[in-house]
């Protein structure tokens, strides 16, 4: 069976990003900021390139937010 991923003990995927809520949108997006930094720090040393590269990823998802599947786990979207 798969798992919800929640946040405060409620399912936040169908429940809140794709209906829209920009601020869970917007907590899940700081909550994995810093991981995505070290880890894209690692593959450019270019602070701005990475600066930009997470602004147009997490504006596309926010986008296309309803199209998209639950994911199995966040960190790896």
């Amino acid at each position: 069976m798969k798992r919800k991923i929640e946040w405060d003990g409620h399912p936040i995927w169908n429940d809140s990003i794709i209906k829209g809520q920009q601020h869970v949108f917007s907590a899940l997006m700081m909550l994995y900021t810093d991981t995505l930094h070290i880890y894209s720090m690692r593959l450019c040393q270019d602070e701005e390139l990475v600066k930009d590269c997470f602004q147009e990823v997490f504006l596309f998802l926010w986008g296309r937010k309803e199209y998209l599947n639950e994911p199995a786990c966040l960190k790896f979207i």
